[in-house]
């Protein structure tokens, strides 16, 4: 990294997969509309829209973005001596720091280096320290993180609730979440070598529908 914190904003069309490695910098996520699944071990914790989730130095992850999400990224090099938080998790951030964030991204890119925008670096850099996170566990999220679990195991969902409740947090269908999820999980058996067909049996899946996502998320399985 060439300085000590580094911004990002995200406006996606497409799904984005991020390679499972891990991280020397920090970073810290604030998604304003849609939908990021954090995989941390075996787990999927989602960050839906109106959540912060915090990733301490070294930490190992790998992020699924969906589709039309808008995200807020904020990475911190290791060189900063700052006693940042060491633990993962969400955080609910302060008005000052999401209104940092929304400041900086007209600034992003090329105007990172100006005056202006390092000292608002400073002030978000402060605010992170105050930093307390912990995987969220209201009714909403419990909700959630559970319809993340049933799409992980190709499981149908039950009751309207829940349908509500995880489009109303997410912006997305079920039936989206468990077709990109298939995407990941397809993404990850053409990794490890096998071809379409080996992985689309190993999957559950017919030849002809590996066959239509892998035309449809070419740049994310290529």
């Amino acid at each position: 990294m060439k300085y000590t914190s580094e911004y990002t904003a995200y406006h996606q069309d497409r799904l984005v997969l991020t390679p499972r490695k891990r991280r020397h910098t920090a970073t810290f996520l604030y998604v304003e509309i849609g939908l990021v699944l954090v995989r941390l071990g075996k787990h999927d914790i989602p960050v839906y829209a109106g959540q912060g989730f915090w990733l301490p130095f070294d930490c190992l992850y790998a992020l699924m973005i969906t589709p039309h999400t808008s995200l807020h990224q904020l990475t911190v090099s290791p060189r900063v001596t700052m006693s940042l938080p060491q633990s993962a998790g969400h955080v609910i951030p302060s008005t000052l720091l999401h209104a940092g964030l929304t400041a900086l991204e007209p600034l992003s890119g090329a105007n990172q280096n100006t005056p202006a925008t390092r000292r608002l670096h400073r002030v978000l850099l402060d605010l992170l320290v105050t930093l307390s996170p912990a995987i969220a566990n209201d009714a909403s999220y419990q909700c959630v993180a559970a319809c993340v679990d049933q799409a992980n195991a190709g499981r149908s969902l039950e009751g309207d609730n829940a349908h509500f409740t995880f489009q109303a947090c997410t912006q997305l269908t079920y039936s989206a979440l468990c077709e990109y999820l298939t995407v990941r999980h397809l993404r990850a058996q053409l990794k490890s070598g096998n071809k379409l067909e080996a992985a689309a049996t190993s999957l559950g899946l017919s030849y002809d529908a590996a066959l239509a996502l892998s035309d449809e998320y070419h740049a994310v399985l290529a």
